[in-house]
């Protein structure tokens, strides 16, 4: 009597079958695509801040000016400065530093400006006006023939040294653009990520 042979019940799987249950096994696997989506839109907004936070320290650098015109201003204020202490007429205070000293008219009075001889690397000239009944203020004019003032009275700027000087520092010119891309990402990003909390918590 032939034994009875169960080969066919121990016939290996086909090569499909073998892949498609794999698949299905790592389909099973992978977290749905809205976990996944909102995993990756917390790990890019991470990243947006991360930017941000290592970009503020040089959002600002000194202004390549300021050292020069702060030299210029603290040599017209020692000027002014020895009018007072060695009784000093301005031309002679003027000449003393350095500097060049102009006279003009106002009405019966005369207005001295006090400047340097040459603009700064900036282009810009610095002085100190003085006379004529009004006050003493800090003046700041465009360069024509090298400081010689143009006009006794009207300048670009006129006040305090802080009116007229530039400022220390500077926003540089690449920080600003970049801060609005990735403020704009970082909302788009944490739009996402409310509106998918509200849309799992709805369920």
């Amino acid at each position: 009597m032939a034994q009875s042979s169960h080969t066919g019940d121990l016939k290996p799987l086909s090569v499909e079958h073998r892949a498609r249950s794999l698949a299905g096994r790592s389909a099973r696997a992978k977290p749905p695509p809205e976990k996944r989506r909102f995993r990756r839109d917390l790990v890019l907004l991470g990243a947006v801040i991360t930017v941000v936070l290592l970009l503020a320290p040089f959002a600002d650098v000194p202004t390549p000016d300021y050292p020069e015109a702060r030299a210029q201003a603290d040599t017209l204020n020692a000027a002014y400065q020895s009018i007072w202490r060695n009784d000093r007429s301005v031309e002679a205070a003027a000449s003393a530093y350095g500097l060049n000293a102009y006279e003009f008219p106002v009405g019966q009075r005369a207005v001295w400006v006090m400047t340097h001889p040459q603009p700064t690397a900036g282009g810009t000239c610095y002085g100190l006006r003085t006379g004529g009944g009004m006050a003493t203020v800090a003046v700041k004019f465009v360069p024509i023939d090298g400081c010689e003032p143009q006009q006794g009275t009207v300048f670009e700027g006129a006040g305090l040294w802080e009116d007229v000087l530039p400022s220390q520092r500077m926003t540089t010119v690449w920080f600003v653009p970049a801060v609005v891309i990735l403020a704009s990402c970082a909302i788009a990003l944490s739009t996402g990520i409310i509106l998918k909390l509200l849309l799992q918590i709805g369920r």
